[in-house]
């Protein structure tokens, strides 16, 4: 479905570990994580493995929490 695509814009909006232990309100994390909150690194990087890339020139990280996320723990998955 996705195979001839040459770029694409993915959110990769949190890390579980920092909402988890973040000072958002249990409520606020559970709507983040839930079934239609966003998406963590794990579930971009999951969904990316599922796809066929061999077309892709440019990938592009979008919409990262500046309070649950960091440049260096979407690197590091």
């Amino acid at each position: 479905m996705y195979s001839s695509l040459d770029g694409l814009i993915i959110e990769f909006n949190y890390d579980e570990e920092m909402l988890n232990k973040g000072k958002y309100p249990l409520k606020i994390k559970k709507r983040i994580a839930g079934r239609y909150g966003h998406l963590s690194n794990s579930q971009s990087i999951e969904f990316l493995k599922a796809m066929d890339l061999s077309k892709l020139k440019l990938l592009v990280a979008g919409h990262i929490s500046e309070n649950n996320n960091s440049i260096k723990k979407l690197m590091s998955c």
